[in-house]
């Protein structure tokens, strides 16, 4: 029933129901639910990615490559292959380049790639300097036996260190050697020529005329 001054569009316009009327509201639940699924997958696509790294590392910092191409020997230098033994037993290989007149020695290492022959440069320049070289392949580079991780490489590096060492301790004990054979021959030379200068004293003194022994 009209209200008196109103009009028959006006009675169906209040009759419809209104833009809100009966439109879904989103539920708090439901916004919680999504967030949290969003956590879960975030968290363990993190977790996920920390594990992958943690179990391949090694294959993300070294690069070894097993070829040798060049030594000492190609552009000129004569050399001592290596054959060293690290503390849990992998059998490290390397180079000793010796020098004459030595200034001292220099142990070389590598980078995370590659292997000796990549740095056969740096160990011709070391040697144009007068220095001897001691360097060696890290495990799992070059003829080097094993996996390159990085416990193992200290492993390599403390071999190499023992080796420079001992060949130290050998040089000065074969030069404290020769000092004492020298020093020897001079006390040899020296107790020679003092008996022949005896010698020829007391034969002198009998060849005298007017010269009475007794």
């Amino acid at each position: 029933m009209m209200e008196p001054g109103g009009t028959s569009s006006d009675a169906e316009l209040e009759s419809l129901p209104s833009a809100t009327e009966g439109a879904p509201t989103p539920k708090p639940r439901t916004w919680r639910r999504k967030t949290l699924r969003l956590l879960i997958i975030v968290s363990c696509t993190y977790l996920a990615v920390c594990v992958a790294i943690f179990f391949l590392q090694s294959h993300l910092i070294y690069f070894p490559n097993r070829e040798v191409e060049f030594t000492p020997k190609d552009v000129g230098i004569e050399f001592k292959p290596l054959q060293l033994t690290a503390s849990d037993g992998v059998s490290i290989a390397g180079w000793h380049v010796p020098c004459e007149a030595s200034k001292g020695t220099v142990l070389f290492f590598h980078g995370n790639a590659g292997n000796l022959g990549d740095v056969l440069l740096d160990v011709q320049e070391w040697h144009r300097l007068q220095y001897a070289v001691v360097a060696i392949d890290y495990r799992g580079f070059g003829d080097s036996d094993g996996a390159p991780t990085e416990a193992g490489v200290y492993e390599d590096a403390e071999a190499a260190w023992r080796y420079v060492v001992s060949q130290r301790h050998d040089s000065q004990r074969d030069a404290s050697k020769r000092d004492n054979a020298k020093r020897h021959d001079s006390m040899r030379d020296d107790s020679e020529r003092n008996d022949s200068q005896r010698d020829g004293s007391e034969r002198d003194m009998t060849s005298s005329p007017g010269t009475r022994l007794g």
